[in-house]
């Protein structure tokens, strides 16, 4: 098969579950997941590892690092690091700040529930509609 016949293969085949996922993800942020986590808060190696770990596309779109949640309490969490695939699975590290005891990076997976997305790295504070429904579906889901 020469390499023009297998492009063309490769180009009309349907898309793997791989790529339906991250076209969600890319859906959703509104950008293109091929960021770098140094700078966007993500990347395409750090998406493909949250796909590894089971992660929905609306867990992944909002779980990117700087993003910051804030519980009914007044406790602040924001991702600090998310970490490769290493050792059999996918890491975060998180910052959490409290009103009366600072600032600390927990040792136990950090819960999402009843906090609230309140600024992205991609939107700031003006994160769509779409998917604030979809961090409140999902919240819980993933307590990694």
């Amino acid at each position: 098969m020469d390499d023009h016949t297998a492009a063309y293969a490769a180009e009309s085949m349907p898309p793997t579950v791989w790529e339906r996922w991250i076209n969600d993800v890319e859906a959703l942020l509104g950008v293109s997941a091929d960021g770098d986590v140094r700078t966007d808060g993500f990347s395409m190696d750090t998406f493909h590892d949250m796909f590894k770990a089971g992660m929905l596309p609306a867990q992944a779109a909002i779980r990117v690092v700087g993003a910051l949640w804030v519980s009914t309490d007044g406790c602040a969490v924001r991702l600090r690091e998310a970490q490769s695939w290493i050792d059999g699975g996918y890491r975060e590290r998180w910052i959490v700040s409290e009103p009366d005891s600072g600032s600390y990076s927990p040792s136990k997976p950090v819960t999402l529930v009843g906090c609230r997305l309140v600024w992205h790295p991609v939107w700031g504070t003006n994160i769509p509609a779409a998917v604030r429904k979809a961090a409140e579906r999902t919240q819980g889901k993933d307590n990694r």
